[in-house]
């Protein structure tokens, strides 16, 4: 049975595919947490992205620029159709903005 911090991260990864799925692309991602779902979608070839590495600032610790993505693979989008998916969702996001 998967732990419950599977789980939510697993529920992560579906509601910010379906918000990159409702969005043109490219789009820019901020904060960290999104930025870790896009990692797992990316290595899991289920989205194309440009991921900067994270950064040491003097005085600041680290910091993770935003991210952009690019294109959401065949895969992904099997991906998504599998598990379906809300006909109706809130459009707002915090976090994913268009470029």
């Amino acid at each position: 049975m998967p732990s419950r911090s599977q789980t939510s991260l697993e529920e992560k990864a579906y509601e910010l595919f379906d918000c990159l799925a409702s969005q043109t692309l490219p789009v820019c991602v901020e904060h960290n947490e999104n930025i870790e779902v896009l990692r797992m979608l990316l290595a899991a070839g289920l989205i194309e992205a440009e991921i900067p590495a994270a950064r040491v600032e003097f005085g600041i610790g680290m910091t993770q620029p935003p991210a952009t993505v690019t294109k959401l693979t065949q895969e992904g989008i099997r991906w998504r159709e599998k598990r379906g998916h809300p006909a109706h969702r809130l459009e707002v996001l915090v976090g994913v903005r268009r470029i």
